[in-house]
């Protein structure tokens, strides 16, 4: 178990959690892997360059596979 907002951390990990805040509450969410590739996308830069780094984020878990 880690928490982290490092991309490479995530993209090695069986499971990845996503942590946030929804109405003042702390929720989780179990990310499916097309969330995950989202997810990874966006720590790596937000919405610039979405398409290189939703390829570089597909790139990193397919090399954990």
């Amino acid at each position: 178990f880690a928490i982290s907002h490092q991309v490479h951390i995530p993209a090695l990990a069986k499971n990845h959690i996503l942590v946030f805040k929804e109405n003042h509450k702390s929720l989780a969410k179990t990310l499916n892997n097309e969330e995950r590739v989202l997810e990874i996308a966006r720590m790596i830069g937000g919405s610039e360059n979405i398409e290189s780094a939703i390829s570089f984020a597909k790139e990193k878990l397919k090399a954990q596979e």
